[in-house]
């Protein structure tokens, strides 16, 4: 069996979109398309930067987060186009009462645009549009 990709995304706090991070994506790892999303949190402007890694660039990974503290990696509900963590996964079934098959999770409420994360026992649902796609 394959192993699959890592999808990971860098949030930005900036109100511009640094091109130094997305050059370091280009550079160390062999993504062919980087989106980049637009976050409202708190009333602050962020940027969501997302890019996939394959198993062989793991160790690149590793170094890339310990520079870049606010990469997550990330996961996608492709029927209601939802990205998560599985922290916020964990949350989402723990307030659903659900089992742990996520796909009797009720996705609607989540449906389209936002990123789902999970910390401190918390569900942070984050509104995202996307701002730009970079294809190589």
């Amino acid at each position: 069996m394959d192993k699959k990709d890592i999808l990971a995304g860098t949030f930005i706090k900036s109100s511009m979109v640094p091109r130094k991070v997305v050059k370091e994506v280009v550079e160390n790892f062999s993504t062919e398309k980087i989106f980049i999303f637009e976050v409202e949190d708190a009333g602050e402007k962020k940027f969501l930067i997302t890019f996939n890694v394959t198993p062989e660039e793991g160790e690149r990974f590793t170094s890339y987060k310990e520079k870049h503290k606010n990469t997550v990696t990330l996961h996608r509900k492709k029927e209601s186009n939802t990205l998560y963590t599985i922290n916020s996964l964990n949350e989402i079934i723990s307030k659903q009462n659900k089992s742990e098959d996520k796909q009797n999770l009720d996705w609607s409420a989540y449906q389209n645009t936002c990123v789902l994360l999970g910390k401190d026992k918390e569900l942070k649902v984050l509104k995202t549009r996307l701002y730009d796609l970079i294809e190589y």
